[in-house]
């Protein structure tokens, strides 16, 4: 099992319609989206799906990812300090 972080822009989803979608992908077992959801923590199984295709599967359903920051941040925040 891998556990990936997605990022989607604020304003692209509530977390209830993020969840959902991610969890409607083949291969994800388990899916966390935060309060604001502007981030879902996704555990998925390799075999099935990779962090590429949840991804590109996302940005198909029209979710807007975030670009991770220039500065080195992880991002993990959301810029949310």
């Amino acid at each position: 099992m891998q556990i990936a972080m997605v990022k989607v822009q604020a304003g692209t989803a509530g977390p209830g319609a993020l969840a959902k979608a991610i969890k409607a992908i083949d291969g994800v077992v388990q899916v966390q989206v935060a309060d604001n959801g502007a981030m879902a923590t996704v555990q998925y199984d390799e075999l099935h799906v990779t962090r590429e295709r949840i991804e590109t599967i996302l940005a198909a359903a029209g979710y807007r990812l975030a670009q991770p920051a220039e500065t080195g941040c992880c991002g993990g925040c959301c810029g949310e300090r």
